[in-house]
Protein backbone atom coordinates (compact mmCIF):
# COMPACT_ATOMS: atom_id res chain seq x y z
CA UNK A 1 0.00 0.00 0.00
CA UNK A 2 1.50 3.40 -0.60
CA UNK A 3 1.70 5.78 1.97
CA UNK A 4 -0.09 7.90 2.10
CA UNK A 5 -2.68 6.26 1.06
CA UNK A 6 -4.52 9.10 -1.68
CA UNK A 7 -6.91 11.22 -0.04
CA UNK A 8 -4.97 11.03 3.18
CA UNK A 9 -4.56 14.65 3.07
CA UNK A 10 -6.05 17.12 6.08
CA UNK A 11 -7.39 14.43 8.08
CA UNK A 12 -5.76 15.16 11.35
CA UNK A 13 -8.24 18.21 12.50
CA UNK A 14 -8.01 17.86 16.45
CA UNK A 15 -5.87 14.96 16.90
CA UNK A 16 -5.99 13.55 20.14
CA UNK A 17 -2.04 12.21 20.57
CA UNK A 18 -1.65 8.86 22.71
CA UNK A 19 1.50 6.60 23.26
CA UNK A 20 1.95 3.02 24.11
CA UNK A 21 1.25 -0.69 23.43
CA UNK A 22 -1.06 -1.23 20.59
CA UNK A 23 -3.70 -2.63 23.08
CA UNK A 24 -4.12 0.38 25.16
CA UNK A 25 -3.47 2.95 21.65
CA UNK A 26 -7.04 0.65 20.22
CA UNK A 27 -9.01 1.08 23.76
CA UNK A 28 -8.01 4.52 24.22
CA UNK A 29 -9.74 5.60 21.41
CA UNK A 30 -13.17 4.86 22.36
CA UNK A 31 -12.50 7.97 24.83
CA UNK A 32 -11.71 10.55 22.19
CA UNK A 33 -15.00 11.44 19.96
CA UNK A 34 -13.78 15.28 19.17
CA UNK A 35 -11.80 14.64 15.89
CA UNK A 36 -9.52 12.12 15.26
CA UNK A 37 -7.25 9.96 16.72
CA UNK A 38 -3.31 9.59 16.06
CA UNK A 39 -0.68 7.38 17.83
CA UNK A 40 2.25 5.53 16.52
CA UNK A 41 2.23 2.14 15.67
CA UNK A 42 4.88 -0.35 14.69
CA UNK A 43 3.61 -0.91 11.65
CA UNK A 44 0.68 -0.41 9.31
CA UNK A 45 -0.59 -3.84 9.60
CA UNK A 46 -0.90 -3.54 13.27
CA UNK A 47 -2.29 0.14 13.37
CA UNK A 48 -4.97 -1.50 10.77
CA UNK A 49 -5.68 -4.51 13.32
CA UNK A 50 -5.89 -2.16 16.45
CA UNK A 51 -7.91 0.51 15.55
CA UNK A 52 -11.48 0.54 16.74
CA UNK A 53 -12.59 2.59 13.95
CA UNK A 54 -11.23 2.59 10.00
CA UNK A 55 -8.13 3.26 9.06
CA UNK A 56 -7.98 6.75 7.43
CA UNK A 57 -4.17 6.93 6.90
CA UNK A 58 -0.72 5.58 7.94
CA UNK A 59 2.00 7.73 7.17
CA UNK A 60 6.03 7.81 7.05
CA UNK A 61 7.93 4.52 7.38
CA UNK A 62 7.27 1.70 10.56
CA UNK A 63 6.85 2.03 12.93
CA UNK A 64 3.93 4.76 12.00
CA UNK A 65 1.71 7.25 12.75
CA UNK A 66 -1.66 5.95 12.28
CA UNK A 67 -4.66 8.52 11.97
CA UNK A 68 -8.16 7.70 12.56
CA UNK A 69 -11.48 9.78 12.55
CA UNK A 70 -13.28 9.47 15.59
CA UNK A 71 -17.31 8.35 14.85
CA UNK A 72 -19.17 11.20 14.73
CA UNK A 73 -22.17 11.39 17.63
CA UNK A 74 -25.06 10.17 16.59
CA UNK A 75 -27.41 13.38 15.09
CA UNK A 76 -30.19 14.90 17.32
CA UNK A 77 -33.58 15.03 16.37
CA UNK A 78 -34.59 19.33 16.40
CA UNK A 79 -35.96 19.93 20.15
CA UNK A 80 -39.34 20.70 18.81
CA UNK A 81 -39.63 16.95 17.08
CA UNK A 82 -38.82 15.56 20.47
CA UNK A 83 -40.70 17.58 22.20
CA UNK A 84 -43.74 16.65 20.04
CA UNK A 85 -42.46 12.50 20.35
CA UNK A 86 -42.96 13.33 24.11
CA UNK A 87 -46.55 14.98 23.74
CA UNK A 88 -47.73 12.03 22.05
CA UNK A 89 -46.06 9.50 23.89
CA UNK A 90 -47.46 10.69 27.26
CA UNK A 91 -51.25 12.12 25.85
CA UNK A 92 -53.32 9.11 27.45
CA UNK A 93 -51.41 9.66 31.15
CA UNK A 94 -52.06 13.19 30.43
CA UNK A 95 -55.46 12.63 29.76
CA UNK A 96 -56.34 10.57 32.70
CA UNK A 97 -54.69 12.89 34.81
CA UNK A 98 -56.82 15.66 33.83
CA UNK A 99 -60.38 13.52 33.99
CA UNK A 100 -59.00 12.64 37.29
CA UNK A 101 -58.36 16.09 38.32
CA UNK A 102 -61.70 17.56 36.83
CA UNK A 103 -63.51 14.64 39.11
CA UNK A 104 -61.43 15.92 42.05
CA UNK A 105 -62.45 19.60 41.52
CA UNK A 106 -66.11 18.59 40.89
CA UNK A 107 -65.93 16.74 43.82
CA UNK A 108 -64.93 19.16 46.24
CA UNK A 109 -67.14 22.03 45.00
CA UNK A 110 -70.03 19.69 45.31
CA UNK A 111 -69.26 19.60 48.61
CA UNK A 112 -68.77 23.26 49.90
CA UNK A 113 -72.20 23.62 47.65
CA UNK A 114 -73.80 21.09 50.17
CA UNK A 115 -71.63 22.41 53.21
CA UNK A 116 -72.79 26.28 53.04
CA UNK A 117 -76.28 24.58 51.82
CA UNK A 118 -76.51 22.63 55.06
CA UNK A 119 -75.60 25.80 56.87
CA UNK A 120 -78.12 27.94 55.42
CA UNK A 121 -81.34 25.06 55.39
CA UNK A 122 -80.29 25.01 59.42
CA UNK A 123 -80.53 28.79 59.78
CA UNK A 124 -83.99 28.46 57.61
CA UNK A 125 -85.44 25.65 59.85
CA UNK A 126 -84.86 27.45 62.99
CA UNK A 127 -86.42 30.60 61.53
CA UNK A 128 -89.48 28.21 60.07
CA UNK A 129 -89.45 26.85 64.18
CA UNK A 130 -89.61 30.62 65.00
CA UNK A 131 -92.07 31.03 62.87
CA UNK A 132 -90.34 33.79 60.82
CA UNK A 133 -91.52 32.59 57.17
CA UNK A 134 -89.70 35.15 55.37
CA UNK A 135 -86.46 34.25 56.82
CA UNK A 136 -86.73 30.87 56.16
CA UNK A 137 -88.44 31.01 52.72
CA UNK A 138 -85.28 33.29 51.94
CA UNK A 139 -82.88 30.54 53.62
CA UNK A 140 -84.47 27.70 52.04
CA UNK A 141 -84.07 29.21 48.89
CA UNK A 142 -80.66 30.30 49.25
CA UNK A 143 -79.81 26.92 50.14
CA UNK A 144 -81.39 25.43 46.76
CA UNK A 145 -79.22 27.60 44.96
CA UNK A 146 -76.53 25.45 46.09
CA UNK A 147 -77.76 22.37 45.82
CA UNK A 148 -80.80 22.56 43.42
CA UNK A 149 -81.26 18.87 43.21
CA UNK A 150 -82.59 18.22 47.03
CA UNK A 151 -85.76 17.71 46.93
CA UNK A 152 -86.20 18.03 50.45
CA UNK A 153 -85.14 21.79 50.34
CA UNK A 154 -87.55 22.12 47.80
CA UNK A 155 -90.51 21.00 49.82
CA UNK A 156 -89.18 22.86 52.68
CA UNK A 157 -89.16 26.07 50.36
CA UNK A 158 -92.48 25.31 49.41
CA UNK A 159 -94.23 24.87 52.81
CA UNK A 160 -92.57 27.73 53.89
CA UNK A 161 -93.88 29.73 50.93
CA UNK A 162 -97.44 28.42 52.09
CA UNK A 163 -96.93 29.70 55.80
CA UNK A 164 -95.59 32.98 54.78
CA UNK A 165 -97.60 33.90 51.69
CA UNK A 166 -100.97 32.81 52.02
CA UNK A 167 -102.03 33.66 48.26
CA UNK A 168 -99.27 30.82 47.04
CA UNK A 169 -102.05 28.63 47.39
CA UNK A 170 -105.01 31.14 46.66
CA UNK A 171 -106.58 31.73 49.78
CA UNK A 172 -105.79 34.93 49.57
CA UNK A 173 -108.61 37.56 47.57
CA UNK A 174 -106.62 38.63 45.00
CA UNK A 175 -107.51 42.40 45.37
CA UNK A 176 -105.68 41.84 48.98
CA UNK A 177 -102.78 40.59 47.39
CA UNK A 178 -102.76 43.31 44.58
CA UNK A 179 -103.06 45.89 47.51
CA UNK A 180 -100.04 44.14 48.68
CA UNK A 181 -97.84 44.78 45.63
CA UNK A 182 -99.12 48.32 45.12
CA UNK A 183 -97.96 49.11 48.75
CA UNK A 184 -95.00 47.90 48.39
CA UNK A 185 -94.13 49.41 45.15
CA UNK A 186 -95.16 52.55 46.46
CA UNK A 187 -92.41 51.89 49.55
CA UNK A 188 -89.65 51.50 47.75
CA UNK A 189 -89.25 48.37 49.36
CA UNK A 190 -87.78 46.26 46.07
CA UNK A 191 -86.80 43.10 48.02
CA UNK A 192 -90.42 42.09 50.13
CA UNK A 193 -91.92 43.22 46.74
CA UNK A 194 -89.65 41.11 45.05
CA UNK A 195 -90.30 38.00 47.63
CA UNK A 196 -94.35 38.56 47.54
CA UNK A 197 -93.65 38.23 43.81
CA UNK A 198 -91.54 34.99 43.79
CA UNK A 199 -93.89 32.76 46.01
CA UNK A 200 -96.79 33.98 44.73
CA UNK A 201 -97.81 31.10 41.98
CA UNK A 202 -100.91 29.98 40.90
CA UNK A 203 -101.59 25.77 40.60
CA UNK A 204 -102.54 24.28 37.80
CA UNK A 205 -103.90 20.58 38.66
CA UNK A 206 -102.82 17.99 36.27
CA UNK A 207 -105.41 16.49 33.60
CA UNK A 208 -106.21 17.30 29.88
CA UNK A 209 -107.02 20.15 27.93
CA UNK A 210 -107.86 20.96 23.80
CA UNK A 211 -104.67 22.60 22.69
CA UNK A 212 -104.70 25.14 19.27
CA UNK A 213 -107.21 26.51 17.10
CA UNK A 214 -109.23 25.40 14.48
CA UNK A 215 -109.76 29.67 13.22
CA UNK A 216 -105.91 30.38 14.09
CA UNK A 217 -103.10 30.00 11.56
CA UNK A 218 -102.08 26.77 10.43
CA UNK A 219 -99.05 26.57 13.38
CA UNK A 220 -102.18 26.05 15.54
CA UNK A 221 -103.18 22.98 14.26
CA UNK A 222 -104.54 20.30 14.58
CA UNK A 223 -106.30 20.84 17.94
CA UNK A 224 -105.12 18.34 19.89
CA UNK A 225 -106.18 17.15 23.51
CA UNK A 226 -103.18 17.40 25.45
CA UNK A 227 -102.32 15.75 29.09
CA UNK A 228 -100.54 17.33 31.43
CA UNK A 229 -98.76 16.86 34.88
CA UNK A 230 -99.85 19.19 37.65
CA UNK A 231 -96.95 22.34 37.64
CA UNK A 232 -97.35 25.62 39.42
CA UNK A 233 -97.08 28.93 37.45
CA UNK A 234 -96.20 32.57 38.17
CA UNK A 235 -98.95 34.56 39.09
CA UNK A 236 -97.76 37.79 37.60
CA UNK A 237 -94.78 38.66 35.26
CA UNK A 238 -91.08 39.13 36.40
CA UNK A 239 -90.89 42.30 37.37
CA UNK A 240 -88.36 45.43 37.52
CA UNK A 241 -87.43 44.64 41.12
CA UNK A 242 -86.81 40.52 40.55
CA UNK A 243 -84.90 41.21 37.95
CA UNK A 244 -82.52 43.74 39.42
CA UNK A 245 -82.06 41.27 42.74
CA UNK A 246 -81.31 38.83 39.96
CA UNK A 247 -78.96 40.62 38.23
CA UNK A 248 -77.18 42.01 41.27
CA UNK A 249 -76.49 38.54 42.74
CA UNK A 250 -75.02 37.15 38.92
CA UNK A 251 -73.45 40.31 37.53
CA UNK A 252 -76.06 39.39 34.52
CA UNK A 253 -76.20 42.29 31.73
CA UNK A 254 -79.10 44.63 32.62
CA UNK A 255 -81.82 45.44 29.64
CA UNK A 256 -80.75 48.57 27.32
CA UNK A 257 -83.43 50.35 28.38
CA UNK A 258 -82.00 50.23 32.43
CA UNK A 259 -79.99 53.74 33.55
CA UNK A 260 -76.55 52.54 34.81
CA UNK A 261 -77.91 49.11 35.94
CA UNK A 262 -80.78 50.58 37.25
CA UNK A 263 -84.69 49.90 36.25
CA UNK A 264 -86.26 53.30 35.41
CA UNK A 265 -87.63 55.43 38.90
CA UNK A 266 -90.92 54.04 40.04
CA UNK A 267 -91.47 51.24 37.77
CA UNK A 268 -90.19 48.02 40.39
CA UNK A 269 -93.73 46.62 39.87
CA UNK A 270 -93.88 46.61 36.21
CA UNK A 271 -92.95 43.64 34.20
CA UNK A 272 -89.26 43.55 32.75
CA UNK A 273 -88.96 43.00 28.52
CA UNK A 274 -85.72 43.27 26.41
CA UNK A 275 -84.65 39.89 27.64
CA UNK A 276 -83.17 37.24 25.34
CA UNK A 277 -84.68 33.64 26.06
CA UNK A 278 -80.99 32.65 27.33
CA UNK A 279 -81.22 35.21 30.15
CA UNK A 280 -85.23 34.05 30.68
CA UNK A 281 -83.76 30.78 31.65
CA UNK A 282 -81.20 31.82 33.32
CA UNK A 283 -83.18 34.27 36.17
CA UNK A 284 -85.57 31.15 35.98
CA UNK A 285 -83.17 28.59 37.12
CA UNK A 286 -81.62 31.24 39.79
CA UNK A 287 -85.05 31.68 41.25
CA UNK A 288 -85.22 27.65 41.88
CA UNK A 289 -87.73 27.68 38.33
CA UNK A 290 -87.80 26.91 35.07
CA UNK A 291 -89.31 28.73 31.98
CA UNK A 292 -93.10 27.55 31.46
CA UNK A 293 -93.92 24.79 28.19
CA UNK A 294 -95.82 26.30 26.07
CA UNK A 295 -98.47 23.66 26.58
CA UNK A 296 -98.03 24.77 30.42
CA UNK A 297 -98.37 28.22 29.49
CA UNK A 298 -101.67 27.85 27.31
CA UNK A 299 -103.44 25.54 29.47
CA UNK A 300 -102.93 28.16 32.21
CA UNK A 301 -104.50 30.62 30.05
CA UNK A 302 -107.81 28.98 29.14
CA UNK A 303 -107.76 26.08 31.73
CA UNK A 304 -109.81 23.24 30.31
CA UNK A 305 -112.58 24.14 28.56
CA UNK A 306 -110.48 25.98 26.28
CA UNK A 307 -111.83 29.22 26.21
CA UNK A 308 -110.40 31.98 23.53
CA UNK A 309 -109.40 34.46 25.70
CA UNK A 310 -107.92 34.62 29.48
CA UNK A 311 -111.08 35.79 30.83
CA UNK A 312 -113.62 33.57 27.85
CA UNK A 313 -115.16 34.24 24.53
CA UNK A 314 -115.42 37.46 23.90
CA UNK A 315 -112.53 40.20 23.65
CA UNK A 316 -112.59 42.79 25.47
CA UNK A 317 -109.61 45.02 24.39
CA UNK A 318 -109.88 46.89 28.07
CA UNK A 319 -109.23 43.53 30.07
CA UNK A 320 -105.69 43.46 28.59
CA UNK A 321 -102.59 46.71 28.16
CA UNK A 322 -102.65 46.12 24.42
CA UNK A 323 -101.36 49.05 22.59
CA UNK A 324 -103.91 50.77 20.24
CA UNK A 325 -102.98 52.97 17.25
CA UNK A 326 -104.02 56.77 18.06
CA UNK A 327 -102.42 59.84 16.21
CA UNK A 328 -99.22 59.94 14.03
CA UNK A 329 -96.28 59.33 16.42
CA UNK A 330 -97.45 55.80 16.76
CA UNK A 331 -93.82 54.45 16.08
CA UNK A 332 -93.05 52.05 13.26
CA UNK A 333 -90.16 50.27 13.96
CA UNK A 334 -88.55 48.23 17.40
CA UNK A 335 -85.67 50.85 17.47
CA UNK A 336 -88.69 53.94 18.18
CA UNK A 337 -89.87 51.98 20.77
CA UNK A 338 -87.49 51.37 23.04
CA UNK A 339 -87.75 55.38 23.29
CA UNK A 340 -91.09 55.34 24.86
CA UNK A 341 -89.65 52.61 27.53
CA UNK A 342 -86.75 54.91 28.45
CA UNK A 343 -88.44 58.48 28.43
CA UNK A 344 -92.57 57.44 28.02
CA UNK A 345 -94.10 58.62 25.00
CA UNK A 346 -97.29 61.10 25.08
CA UNK A 347 -99.62 60.80 27.91
CA UNK A 348 -102.12 58.91 26.22
CA UNK A 349 -99.73 56.45 24.29
CA UNK A 350 -99.23 52.98 25.02
CA UNK A 351 -96.91 51.71 27.98
CA UNK A 352 -96.27 49.28 30.54
CA UNK A 353 -98.37 48.41 33.70
CA UNK A 354 -97.56 47.14 37.08
CA UNK A 355 -98.19 43.55 36.77
CA UNK A 356 -102.09 42.57 38.07
CA UNK A 357 -103.44 46.13 37.35
CA UNK A 358 -106.37 44.57 35.17
CA UNK A 359 -107.67 42.25 37.26
CA UNK A 360 -110.58 41.52 34.46
CA UNK A 361 -108.20 39.88 32.22
CA UNK A 362 -107.42 36.96 35.06
CA UNK A 363 -107.47 33.60 33.60
CA UNK A 364 -109.13 30.50 35.29
CA UNK A 365 -106.43 29.94 37.58
CA UNK A 366 -106.25 33.64 38.23
CA UNK A 367 -102.81 34.06 36.32
CA UNK A 368 -102.39 37.90 35.25
CA UNK A 369 -101.65 39.46 32.35
CA UNK A 370 -101.78 36.11 29.96
CA UNK A 371 -102.53 38.94 27.26
CA UNK A 372 -101.24 42.17 27.21
CA UNK A 373 -98.49 43.85 29.18
CA UNK A 374 -95.53 41.46 28.26
CA UNK A 375 -94.81 39.22 25.79
CA UNK A 376 -93.71 36.19 27.20
CA UNK A 377 -90.91 33.34 26.53
CA UNK A 378 -91.53 29.99 27.03
CA UNK A 379 -89.30 26.79 27.32
CA UNK A 380 -90.27 25.27 23.68
CA UNK A 381 -88.18 25.79 20.19
CA UNK A 382 -90.52 26.98 17.51
CA UNK A 383 -90.85 24.57 14.52
CA UNK A 384 -93.34 26.53 11.98
CA UNK A 385 -95.18 22.46 11.89
CA UNK A 386 -98.09 23.15 14.24
CA UNK A 387 -98.30 20.08 16.55
CA UNK A 388 -98.38 17.37 14.31
CA UNK A 389 -95.59 15.13 15.49
CA UNK A 390 -96.02 17.26 18.84
CA UNK A 391 -96.28 14.16 21.85
CA UNK A 392 -99.48 13.93 23.32
CA UNK A 393 -98.36 14.06 26.82
CA UNK A 394 -96.49 16.83 28.50
CA UNK A 395 -95.07 17.83 25.40
CA UNK A 396 -91.85 19.83 24.68
CA UNK A 397 -90.16 20.92 21.54
CA UNK A 398 -86.48 21.31 21.47
CA UNK A 399 -85.47 22.11 17.62
CA UNK A 400 -84.42 24.45 16.26
CA UNK A 401 -82.59 25.67 19.46
CA UNK A 402 -81.73 28.51 17.74
CA UNK A 403 -85.63 30.24 17.10
CA UNK A 404 -88.14 30.02 20.44
CA UNK A 405 -91.77 30.30 21.00
CA UNK A 406 -93.30 34.26 22.23
CA UNK A 407 -96.54 33.75 24.06
CA UNK A 408 -98.94 36.60 24.08
CA UNK A 409 -100.03 39.86 23.16
CA UNK A 410 -97.70 43.17 24.30
CA UNK A 411 -98.36 46.59 25.25
CA UNK A 412 -97.68 47.56 22.21
CA UNK A 413 -97.93 46.41 18.34
CA UNK A 414 -96.53 48.11 15.85
CA UNK A 415 -99.95 47.62 13.41
CA UNK A 416 -101.63 48.44 16.40
CA UNK A 417 -104.64 47.82 15.27
CA UNK A 418 -107.60 46.50 16.69
CA UNK A 419 -107.88 42.78 14.69
CA UNK A 420 -104.54 42.54 14.71
CA UNK A 421 -104.45 42.66 18.40
CA UNK A 422 -106.98 40.65 19.40
CA UNK A 423 -105.96 37.95 17.35
CA UNK A 424 -102.97 37.81 18.70
CA UNK A 425 -104.08 38.23 22.00
CA UNK A 426 -106.30 35.11 21.62
CA UNK A 427 -105.06 31.80 24.13
CA UNK A 428 -103.34 29.70 21.22
CA UNK A 429 -101.82 32.36 19.54
CA UNK A 430 -98.62 31.35 18.87
CA UNK A 431 -95.55 33.92 17.82
CA UNK A 432 -91.08 33.21 17.47
CA UNK A 433 -88.21 35.19 18.12
CA UNK A 434 -84.73 34.70 17.32
CA UNK A 435 -83.51 38.56 18.88
CA UNK A 436 -81.76 38.84 21.20
CA UNK A 437 -83.60 41.55 22.86
CA UNK A 438 -86.77 42.84 22.06
CA UNK A 439 -88.85 45.82 23.79
CA UNK A 440 -92.15 43.63 23.61
CA UNK A 441 -90.84 40.15 25.60
CA UNK A 442 -90.41 39.24 29.10
CA UNK A 443 -90.99 36.32 31.10
CA UNK A 444 -92.74 34.48 33.87
CA UNK A 445 -91.28 31.19 35.31
CA UNK A 446 -93.25 27.71 36.38
CA UNK A 447 -92.15 25.24 38.89
CA UNK A 448 -93.38 21.30 39.02
CA UNK A 449 -95.55 20.47 41.74
CA UNK A 450 -94.17 20.01 44.83
CA UNK A 451 -93.46 16.16 45.23
CA UNK A 452 -92.42 16.02 41.60
CA UNK A 453 -88.77 15.49 40.61
CA UNK A 454 -87.44 18.55 38.27
CA UNK A 455 -87.18 18.57 34.98
CA UNK A 456 -83.81 17.75 33.70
Amino acid sequence: MPWPPAGAVGLLQVPCRRTGPPQALAAGLRDCYSGTEEFEAPSASACSRRLLHPLEACTGPPPCTCTARAPEPAAKRPRGDRERGRVKLHMPRLTVRLVLLSALLSLVAALVCTLAADRLAAAAQADAAAQHWEAAFQGYQAALRFTPWRHSLRRALDASSRSWAPEYEGAAEPAVERALIEALADSGSASSLSLVLDSSMATVPAGPFWMGDRQGRNDEQPVRRIILKAFLIDRYEVTHAQYAAFVEATGATPPRYWSDGEYPPGTAAKPVVGVSWQQAQAFCRWAVKRLPTEAEWEKACRGEDGVTYPWGETWHPERANVGLQSGDAWPTRLDDVWTWLEVGGAPDSPRLLPVGSLPGGASPYGVMDLAGNASEWVQDAYNWAGYTESPSEDPLISQPPWNHVVRGSAWIDLAGQQAQVAFLSRCAARSSSHSADDPRVGFRCARDFPGTPPDE
